[in-house]
């Protein structure tokens, strides 16, 4: 199993769905960035078209070794060469507002387009 120690200073590309509570999707977007820090709560990653600190949550179960090649970012346009995890997600909110309240947890998802 992944460690904390092995994914700081690693390449993770993000993808996030967010679904309302029917299951239909409302929004998508991705980001990849640098992890920088992981506590028991959230990975904290730099990366994103300016740079921004983004957070998941810490659940190193849902993050697997990439294939090398390139990954085009829908939601940015970026092409993201070689990452070396992957990470997917979906979130249920019932609209925009409720992203806040994943925020408040500490959890900041990429701004989507």
């Amino acid at each position: 199993m992944l460690t904390a120690n092995e994914l700081v200073g690693k390449v993770l590309l993000v993808g996030i769905t967010a679904v309302n509570k029917n299951q239909q999707v409302i929004e998508t977007g991705q980001v990849a960035g640098t992890v920088m820090a992981i506590d028991k709560n959230v990975i904290a990653i730099l990366g994103g078209a300016k740079n921004d600190i983004y957070t998941i949550p810490a659940d190193l179960a849902s993050v697997h070794k990439a294939q090398s090649g390139e990954y085009y970012l829908h939601s940015t346009g970026e092409v993201i060469v070689d990452p070396d995890y992957f990470t997917i997600w979906t979130v249920t909110i019932d609209d925009k507002e409720r992203m806040a309240l994943y925020e408040k947890q500490g959890i900041t998802l990429p701004t989507y387009h």
